[in-house]
Order: C-alpha cells, then sequence, then structure tokens
C-alpha cells in the first residue's frame, strides 16, 4: 500500500484513482468523464429552473441593476470597458469617431434598415477602418445582425 495523501485521491462513482492536475478536478473528486456528465446535468436542471423563470430573470437583472450603481460596480464596468478598447482597438477608434460625428450633428442616425423604426436605434459597422459608413438597425435587429439572438 502507499500513502494516497492530498495527492491522489478516488473518483466517487468509478473509483478510479485521481491525481491533482491530471484527471482530479475540483473539490467534489470526480474523473474527467463524471465531471462532465455532472456538469451537464447541472447546467441543465439549473438552465430548466432558474433562466426560465420570469420571476428569477427580473430579479437577477434587478440585481446587477443596483450592482452597476455601486461604485464596485462602475470601477468595474469601466475595466472592462477598458480592457475591451485595449483588444479591439479599430473597434474602440471607429465608435468613438462615429459617436463625436453623431453627438456633434454632423452624421444623422437613420431608420431600422428593416423595419423601418426609428427607435433604439444603433450602428453596425461592417468594416471598422470606415468608421463613418454604417449601417442603422433597431436594437432586436442588431442582434439579429450580429448573431447575438436567433428570431
Amino acid at each position: 500500500m502507499f500513502n494516497m495523501g492530498s495527492k491522489i485521491k478516488v473518483c466517487k462513482i468509478c473509483k478510479v484513482f485521481l491525481i491533482r492536475g491530471e484527471n482530479w478536478f475540483y473539490s467534489n473528486l470526480l474523473c474527467r468523464k463524471h465531471l462532465s456528465e455532472y456538469q451537464n446535468e447541472h447546467q441543465r436542471v439549473l438552465y430548466s429552473k432558474y433562466r426560465l423563470n420570469p420571476e428569477y430573470m427580473f430579479k437577477k437583472r434587478e440585481s446587477r441593476e443596483r450592482y452597476s450603481k455601486t461604485d464596485k460596480g462602475r470601477k468595474a464596468h469601466n475595466r472592462a470597458i477598458s480592457k475591451h478598447e485595449k483588444k479591439y482597438p479599430k473597434r474602440a477608434a471607429a465608435r468613438s469617431k462615429l459617436k463625436y460625428w453623431v453627438k456633434t450633428g454632423k452624421l444623422t442616425r437613420g431608420a431600422c434598415k428593416i423595419c423601418g423604426t426609428d427607435k433604439s436605434i444603433e450602428a453596425h459597422h461592417t468594416d471598422y477602418s470606415k468608421s463613418l459608413e454604417v449601417e442603422w438597425y433597431c436594437s432586436l435587429h442588431h442582434k439579429v445582425i450580429e448573431n447575438r439572438i436567433l428570431l
């Protein structure tokens, strides 16, 4: 027999020896196979229980809004924006230039290219090097164009 100590454990399900860093993950002592099965089932249960529940979604939104109004929340948001601008400098420059032109009145927002509404209009850049050549979409259709949601 050898001393199992803290470096070697046993999977709770299949009883295979686990070595920290190789096939032992987190504190739940499951091998890679059983951990992925556990996570998939856990995600499915959480998704059905919380994500599709309108009451939960409303509470989560309220919680995010409260956090965003605190100093800690504003600092976290500013850090995220700064990190994103460093990662995508062309996007940041194009957005900044477009924002300036719209603010000074040199460029006006158009109607949504798909539905024609003039409410909650957003600019869509097809090429960030041409920062003033944009297509105007409402927020819903812009998300569809960016493949963030499917209709």
